[in-house]
């Protein structure tokens, strides 16, 4: 067995890779995951191989996409009518550009989104690895999210006014007294 793990690492350290090999693709990921230029050791019993260089895999996104259902929010930046009605949303928490593509019967809302946070319901497209949103399709959904006023949480402050001091209102909250 060992020997065959051996192959399957030289094969992909001389650039001879296969997307269909599990050992190739889970080579590939550790080689996302390094940092600099440090290069990744394999040791399969007596035999030890080094990959110096992350691969330029040509089926390097095959196993790097998960897609799911959910909502994503962020500010809608740029609109496109080039062949598909699409928009280019910057998410709130990651200023991460994620490409949105909606039907036609979207325009009109599409157009009073523009400049605004939104949230997108639709199905996510997701990098494996990192996690970061790179599309949603299939759209079902866009709400305008309505934004605070900068400094407007300061309000917040002090909401219910009492002589009680809060330790006691919290306590007596958690405890149902």
């Amino acid at each position: 067995m060992q020997s065959a793990y051996s192959a399957s690492a030289r094969s992909f350290q001389s650039g001879s890779s296969d997307s269909s090999d599990p050992v190739h693709r889970e080579m590939y990921k550790l080689l996302q995951l390094r940092q600099g230029s440090r290069s990744l050791k394999l040791t399969a019993g007596n035999t030890e191989i080094e990959i110096g260089e992350k691969a330029d895999l040509g089926w390097s996104d095959a196993p790097n996409k998960h897609n799911a259902f959910g909502t994503l929010r962020g500010r809608v930046e740029t609109l496109s009518q080039h062949k598909d009605l699409s928009f280019t949303v910057y998410e709130l928490s990651t200023s991460a550009a994620v490409r949105c593509f909606v039907d036609r019967s979207f325009t009109e809302q599409v157009r009073e989104i523009w400049g605004n946070v939104v949230d997108v319901t639709g199905t996510i497209t997701r990098d494996h690895l990192t996690d970061r949103p790179r599309t949603v399709r299939n759209v079902t959904r866009l709400i305008q999210v309505e934004e605070g006023h900068q400094g407007g949480w300061r309000k917040a402050r002090g909401v219910l006014h009492s002589d009680i001091p809060a330790e006691v209102l919290v306590r007596q909250l958690r405890d149902g007294e």
